[in-house]
């Protein structure tokens, strides 16, 4: 079912949708200058999306780096994470994305200490597969996913000018039970899509 409404858009399992014209910067003569090329960068866009999250859902700017990125009045935590749109990115290779925290990446401290040696022993000691995950997924506990009560999904990774932005938040709870089986660190969106239980249009 499709809505239109909602001023403060926080309900879990729900598609929230806003159509907008672009990103411009308008200056003291009135004129305004296209500053699209800022939403195709991550850097940039994640900031700016995570900023339009907050305004549609009424959530507050928490933290940027460290705690969670908002938080609710009542103190509830909401870690926003992008990934990229299902009609703009379609193919197979799009699903998974990163939703574990970025210290669990790459040459970062938990990555290379715990992470990645625990999923190399995955592959390394089949026998052993579940000791191994677990141990991978402990460390992102530790790192991220046990610090946030919520979590906010953009589709928004590798932005395309003229896509439709939408969310959804997801309890910390249903986002472990549906981690991927081969990497805690990772979580896929059609997954995550498939537990969308309404969608609504949002208009401002």
């Amino acid at each position: 079912m499709t809505d239109r409404l909602e001023p403060r858009a926080t309900e879990t399992f729900t598609l929230y949708s806003a159509k907008f014209e672009g990103l411009f910067l308008e200056v003291s003569s009135g004129i305004k200058l296209d500053m699209n090329f800022a939403l195709k960068n991550g850097r940039s866009s994640y900031i700016l999306f995570e900023h339009l999250v907050a305004r549609l859902s009424g959530l507050n700017a928490n933290s940027q780096g460290g705690d969670a990125d908002l938080a609710s009045e009542g103190g509830f935590k909401y870690e926003v994470k992008a990934f990229k749109d299902w009609s703009a990115h379609p193919l197979p290779k799009d699903d998974l994305f990163h939703t574990g925290a970025s210290s669990t990446f790459g040459a970062n401290n938990v990555g290379r200490a715990v992470v990645n040696p625990a999923l190399k022993l995955m592959k390394a000691e089949p026998q052993n597969r579940d000791i191994h995950y677990q141990t991978a997924l402990d460390a992102c506990k530790e790192a991220g996913y046990s610090k946030n009560d919520y979590y906010v999904y953009t589709n928004t990774a590798q932005y395309e000018i003229g896509t439709d932005f939408s969310y959804m938040i997801f309890p910390t709870a249903t986002v472990l039970e549906n981690l991927d089986r081969d990497d805690p660190r990772l979580i896929s969106r059609a997954t995550l899509r498939g537990l969308i239980k309404r969608e609504i249009v949002l208009e401002f």
